[in-house]
């Protein structure tokens, strides 16, 4: 995870192309992240939130539905995070 610094209880998925596909199907139209998470970075082992990567190199916070379709806006839940340094940030502070 470059540039990345996150807590302890967030690990780096095995699984990334499957998480990236699943995000893929359910973002749909007028979504902030349609078609821009180039990988998935972290995933939260108290929940099912996600840190991913985006392609302007910035990363967002999050929360897939796991319905396998579609969603309509604003879901899956999203907060987009920044740089690395405001990132690891946001995430220290978000765990706290």
């Amino acid at each position: 995870m470059t540039g990345l610094t996150l807590p302890d209880r967030w690990w780096r998925p095995d699984d990334d192309a499957a998480l990236r596909a699943e995000l893929n199907r359910e973002i749909g139209r007028g979504h902030p992240l349609r078609r821009r998470i180039d990988r998935v970075e972290a995933r939260f082992e108290a929940s099912d939130d996600l840190v991913v990567r985006l392609d302007d190199g910035g990363y967002a916070l999050v929360h897939p539905t796991w319905s396998g379709h579609r969603e309509r806006a604003p879901f899956p839940l999203c907060r987009l995070l920044g740089d690395a340094g405001a990132a690891s940030a946001a995430i220290a502070g978000w765990e706290a």
